[in-house]
């Protein structure tokens, strides 16, 4: 971001969403934040967007006035959907509007289609093509540093937390979670918000497969599996396997290579012991 501010010209959204504008600890943040951000950040800002901005944050804004700078102050626009963001910076230009809306999180185009009126994106039943195409995340795997692009969130949140806990082991247990708990999970992951912490691994796992169930076409199959073990990937020990398949295996996918059947993946804690993907065996 420093390099970015200080070299070029860009543009800043802001989203106001889960933000207590009363909390007197962020009005002392945000004056600090003026003081010593160097000139050229305001310099190089092209304007300031406030996407859905309520009557407390107009208050609070003007709250702020005696510490913006009138040059600041000018580049500031309200507005009230991603769409005119869109056409504002791209206008005529559908596929660059396509991969910035494509950048706002999923959470933020669900409250951006609730106040326009319009059916909000959800993770469950939805084609892998279309989440990644909409919401679908770029992610750089630290275990490997490879970089990912438009991955579905469902898939970055559920394996990272599967390979923190080490949860291999408890792949058995999906089917013994309590039904009150594994709800609100899933309406949680539906609607693209974070992840509570410290879940019950098993959670995970149930969540895993329903989301590889409710998929209209299968993520794995077996074609598209040998596609993956000509390449020879080799999975990092610290990476699980069940990683490294859906990364491998939704990049496959979303290049129209194959489509697959998720009992593969559902198998993949059995392989996790193996240090060479493309040796294991595949059910």
């Amino acid at each position: 971001m420093d390099e970015m501010a200080m070299q070029k010209k860009y543009v800043f959204v802001y989203c106001c969403l889960g933000m207590d504008w009363s909390a007197p600890l962020l009005a002392e943040r945000l004056q600090i934040a003026f003081e010593i951000l160097p000139r050229k950040y305001t310099k190089n800002l092209k304007r300031f967007y406030v996407l859905h901005a309520t009557s407390s944050t107009h208050v609070t804004m003007w709250s702020f006035y005696a510490w913006l700078t009138p040059q600041f102050w000018d580049k500031i626009q309200f507005v009230n959907s991603i769409e005119t963001i869109c056409e504002d910076l791209y206008p005529n230009d559908d596929s660059s509007q396509a991969e910035l809306r494509r950048r706002f999180p999923q959470v933020i185009q669900r409250q951006d289609a609730l106040r326009n009126g319009d059916e909000p994106p959800v993770n469950f039943g939805v084609p892998i093509r279309a989440i990644c195409n909409t919401f679908g995340v770029d992610f750089t795997d630290k275990t490997t540093g490879r970089w990912y692009p438009k991955l579905p969130p469902a898939v970055i949140f559920l394996c990272e937390a599967l390979e923190r806990e080490a949860a291999d082991e408890e792949f058995g247990k999906l089917f013994e979670v309590d039904p009150d708990a594994l709800f609100p999970l899933l309406n949680t992951i539906d609607h693209g918000n974070p992840l509570p912490r410290d879940l019950d691994p098993a959670l995970l796992w149930c969540c895993l497969k329903v989301w590889l169930d409710c998929l209209p076409s299968p993520l794995l199959s077996f074609e598209a599996m040998n596609v993956l073990q000509s390449r020879e990937i080799q999975r990092p020990p610290e990476q699980t396997a069940v990683k490294t398949i859906a990364l491998h295996a939704t990049e496959a996918v979303k290049a129209r290579r194959h489509a697959a059947a998720e009992g593969v993946l559902s198998q993949s804690p059995r392989q996790s012991a193996q240090p060479n993907f493309a040796a294991s065996q595949t059910q």
